[in-house]
């Protein structure tokens, strides 16, 4: 999580306009806590942002298996009007293949851990048009 945040940060990411949309949002709450601007990650189960969440039932499955529902949470983000200029998304798998044409990687894991996946994080823009 530090180590990600340091990139926000050192690549001027960290500033109030950013939104993020984090898929495994239980995992990257950890990054918040290093930046100094961005203080949410819109949580696709629940489609809201927040900085903490209330587990249920049903979100559980989504923190599992990001493979099975990564699908729906870019379903869901594509209905949102949000700035694409100031969204980064953030994965702890690689994007799915149906979404890489309209995302680029800026930033992967630094290590490689098979033991800390959950510290793995994938962090991706819009591609410019």
């Amino acid at each position: 999580s530090y180590l990600t945040a340091k990139f926000l940060k050192e690549n001027h990411y960290d500033k109030p306009q950013t939104q993020i949309l984090a898929f495994s949002a239980d995992r990257v709450k950890t990054i918040l806590f290093y930046l100094n601007h961005v203080k949410q990650v819109h949580f696709p189960n629940g489609d809201r942002f927040g900085s903490y969440r209330y587990w249920t039932k049903a979100e559980i499955p989504w923190e599992r298996e990001e493979s099975k529902f990564q699908p729906k949470a870019f379903e869901l983000w594509a209905t949102k009007d949000w700035d694409k200029s100031n969204l980064l998304v953030i994965l702890t798998l690689p994007i799915s293949e149906e979404n890489k044409e309209k995302f680029e990687l800026i930033y992967s894991p630094q290590f490689e851990d098979k033991f800390l996946t959950e510290e793995k994080f994938y962090i991706y823009k819009y591609k410019d048009r």
